[in-house]
C-alpha cells in the first residue's frame, strides 16, 4: 500500500515538473509571436509623404503668396491692422540640478519667426490625448500644473531659475508613463504653475533617441515617424499673466486683481527684462491697464482692471487677463 501512494507521489511531481515545462515553453511562444507581431506592424507602417520641397536658391521666390497676417495667423486681416497685442517672443530659463546649473541663453535680437511651426508631438497619459511642445532649448521637461494629479507629484531638489537669477516656482517632479503610437515610455519633468502647456526638454529626446526631421517635420522615436502638429493658437505670445483666484468686480468700478506669470517657450531669454502687460479688453466692457511687472515676481503680481459695465463680473482662476510686452525703462 505504502509503495503504491510513493509511486503516485512520484507521479504527480513529474507531472507538476512537466506542466511547469510545458507553460514556459508556451510563454516564450507568446513572447516570439508578439515579437513577430510588432515587427510586421512596423514593417507595414505607412510613411508619411514628404511636403513639397522649395527651392533653396538665393533668388528662389515662394511658390504661394501668405495672405495670413503675421501676428495671428488669421487671414481675416493683415498684422498692421491685427487686433491683437502684439506678439512677443523672447523668455527664458535656467535649469538648476543638484550638482550644478545648466542654462539657455541667446544674445543679441532675435527674429521673430513664422506663426506656423511643427513642433508639437502628440502623446498619451492615461485616457488624455495632449499636444506636447519639443523644446530643444529646455534641459528639463516642464508640465503645467491643471493637467497632473497632485497625487502623483513629490518633493524635488532641482529648480528652475530664471535668467537673472531669480527662482521660478514648482510644485515638485512627476514621472508619467506615456504612448506615443505603439511607443510606450516615461517622462520625468517638473511640474508649475507657470507654464501653459507641456513641454518636452532635450533630456526627453535625447533618453528616447530622437531623431527630427525638421524639413519634413517629423520625428523618430522608439523606431517609428510621427507627424509634428502645429500650435492650435495661432497668436504669439512669450508670457502673460492669468488670474490667480476667483474674483468679482464691482459694477462701474476699478480692481487690482492678483495674477501670475505663464511662460510659453522658456528656451531663449534675455538677463535682464522688463515687462509691462498690453493695454487690452479681457471681455466685453472689462479693460486691462498698463502696469509694470517686477522681474523677480511670478505670483501675485496686481494688475489693475476697470469694469465700465452696470453689473458686477465674475472672473474664474486661470482666466487669461493680458500678454506682456517687453519695455525698456528710461531713467530721468
Amino acid at each position: 500500500m505504502l509503495e503504491k501512494i510513493h509511486k503516485l507521489e512520484l507521479a504527480q511531481q513529474s507531472a507538476q515538473a512537466d506542466t511547469k515545462k510545458i507553460t514556459a515553453e508556451n510563454d516564450a511562444l507568446n513572447k516570439e509571436v508578439e515579437r513577430l507581431r510588432h515587427l510586421e506592424q512596423l514593417r507595414t507602417m505607412p510613411v508619411p509623404e514628404p511636403r513639397p520641397s522649395v527651392s533653396q536658391g538665393p533668388r528662389a521666390l515662394p511658390t504661394t503668396v501668405n495672405h495670413n497676417c503675421y501676428n495671428c495667423g488669421q487671414e481675416v486681416h493683415f498684422a498692421r491692422n491685427c487686433p491683437h497685442p502684439r506678439a512677443q517672443i523672447n523668455a527664458g530659463v535656467q535649469y538648476q540640478r543638484d550638482s550644478g546649473i545648466g542654462q539657455s541663453q541667446t544674445h543679441g535680437k532675435s527674429t521673430p519667426p513664422a506663426v506656423d511651426h511643427d513642433a508639437y508631438l502628440r502623446l498619451s497619459v492615461g485616457h488624455r490625448v495632449y499636444d506636447c511642445l519639443l523644446d530643444t532649448g529646455s534641459e528639463v521637461c516642464l508640465f503645467p500644473e491643471r493637467i497632473i494629479d497632485s497625487v502623483a507629484v513629490r518633493r524635488t531638489n532641482r529648480t528652475l531659475k530664471a535668467a537673472n537669477g531669480t527662482n521660478i516656482p514648482i510644485l515638485g517632479e512627476v514621472t508619467l508613463p506615456v504612448i506615443i503610437g505603439q511607443y510606450t515610455t516615461q517622462v520625468n519633468g517638473l511640474v508649475s504653475q507657470h507654464v501653459s502647456e507641456p513641454m518636452l526638454g532635450i533630456d526627453f529626446l535625447v533618453d528616447n533617441k530622437a531623431v527630427w526631421d525638421f524639413d519634413q517635420s517629423t520625428i523618430c522615436i522608439g523606431g517609428s515617424w510621427h507627424l509634428l502638429r502645429s500650435r492650435s493658437d495661432k497668436r504669439q505670445w512669450c508670457r502673460r499673466c492669468v488670474l490667480q483666484e476667483d474674483v468679482v468686480i464691482p459694477a462701474r468700478s476699478e480692481a487690482v486683481l492678483p495674477t501670475q506669470i505663464q511662460f510659453q517657450r522658456l528656451s531663449e531669454t534675455y538677463s535682464d527684462e522688463d515687462w509691462s502687460t498690453e493695454v487690452s479688453s479681457v471681455q466685453d466692457g472689462l479693460f486691462v491697464s498698463r502696469t509694470l511687472v517686477p522681474r523677480d515676481t511670478w505670483s501675485d503680481v496686481p494688475v489693475r482692471v476697470m469694469n465700465v459695465k452696470k453689473e458686477p463680473m465674475s472672473l474664474a482662476t486661470g482666466t487669461i487677463i493680458a500678454d506682456l510686452q517687453q519695455v525698456k525703462l528710461i531713467e530721468k
